[in-house]
């Protein structure tokens, strides 16, 4: 079972979120994906608080968890990348 605190990646439809699940998931250490798009939220506090990547096109208010720009999750993976081959 993931200890890994839950992390909203938000952006507009077809930004990539879907796209890059595998990549999302694998650097913050999640395990599953909740997609709220598909699925919206009537509530934050309805959000999932461990081992997810919760795909929204918009940060929910008084979000629980971490939350992050699909840009911003995207700039961390690359440089993750780049720290590891040089």
């Amino acid at each position: 079972m993931h200890t890994n605190s839950s992390i909203v990646v938000y952006g507009p439809q077809g930004c990539g979120k879907a796209t890059n699940t595998n990549r999302l998931l694998q650097h913050f250490g999640l395990d599953k994906v909740y997609d709220a798009d598909c699925a919206p939220l009537t509530s934050a506090q309805q959000l999932p608080r461990h081992g997810t990547l919760i795909l929204a096109t918009e940060a929910p208010p008084r979000c629980p968890v971490r939350c992050m720009s699909y840009d911003q999750a995207m700039r961390q993976i690359k440089q993750a990348g780049a720290a590891t081959h040089g």
